[in-house]
């Protein structure tokens, strides 16, 4: 009996082909390095806080007023430091966290950087956008006042955050990549005076 050539490495080849698909991995496998030159990783950081004004501190606190009156105003100062190694842009805004709507809706805000007014109307209408300067801080200062004198004001509190977010591309957007959020807390509670 005489068995062609052709016949045999047919059979070879089925039945390495079947050993193969049943063996899974070999020690025959194949691997390719491909190398690409040239190329550079940098890592970065972003960060940044609040900071008192005056001291540099780290401030978690902005207002805390207890008896606050008609026609009163209280101004205060904030430093916000860049602390990581990106420049970025932030947005400013002001969000109750309890108390009584009539207070916090009728509280006035007038907020300025280098000395020019960058936003001034009610409390939590604030929406402010920058980026932070050259100096690696920015300085800002609040001005909060209650010119309304209605006594259904009284003996009421407003308790409300600025909020400082960065963004990448638009103020507002669900943060994503880099990205940093700093609280300030506020309490104001309003004091007594007589009905007009």
């Amino acid at each position: 009996m005489k068995v062609e050539i052709k016949t045999l490495f047919k059979a070879i080849f089925l039945i390495t082909l079947v050993l193969t698909i049943f063996t899974q991995t070999t020690s025959a496998d194949l691997f390719v390095t491909q190398i690409a030159s040239g190329n550079k990783l940098t890592t970065t950081t972003l960060d940044f806080s609040n900071r008192d004004s005056a001291t540099n501190n780290l401030n978690s606190i902005l207002f805390n007023v207890s008896g606050f009156i008609a026609g009163g105003f209280e101004v205060k100062g904030v430093r916000l430091k860049k602390d990581g190694q990106m420049i970025f842009k932030y947005q400013a805004t002001a969000i109750k966290t309890a108390g009584d709507d009539l207070l916090c809706n009728a509280l006035v805000l007038t907020v300025l950087k280098n000395w020019q007014i960058k936003y001034q109307g009610s409390l939590l209408g604030l929406a402010l956008e920058s980026e932070i300067s050259n100096d690696n801080f920015d300085d800002w200062v609040f001005h909060l006042g209650l010119e309304n004198n209605d006594s259904s004001l009284t003996n009421k509190t407003c308790d409300f955050n600025f909020v400082f977010k960065t963004y990448r591309d638009s103020a507002g957007e669900e943060p994503s990549g880099f990205w940093d959020e700093e609280i300030l807390g506020n309490h104001i509670l309003s004091g007594i005076w007589p009905s007009t």
